[in-house]
């Protein structure tokens, strides 16, 4: 299933340097780090291999 038109809007107007330094090791344990990337790249916004972000390298 696609996201919707305000859930990407929401990812397009994130900014990361705001929102890396939120993600804790007990938020990273919540979060399953493939389908962040997969819902992000579904909305326009690439993702750079082995990006840190708080406490999360992507893959």
């Amino acid at each position: 299933k696609s996201p919707s038109a305000a859930c990407c809007g929401l990812i397009r107007s994130a900014d990361m340097g705001c929102v890396c330094p939120k993600v804790t090791p007990e938020i990273a344990k919540l979060i399953n780090v493939s389908k962040v990337v997969s819902l992000v790249e579904s909305c326009g916004r690439s993702v750079p291999h082995h990006t840190q972000c708080g406490s999360i390298t992507t893959p």
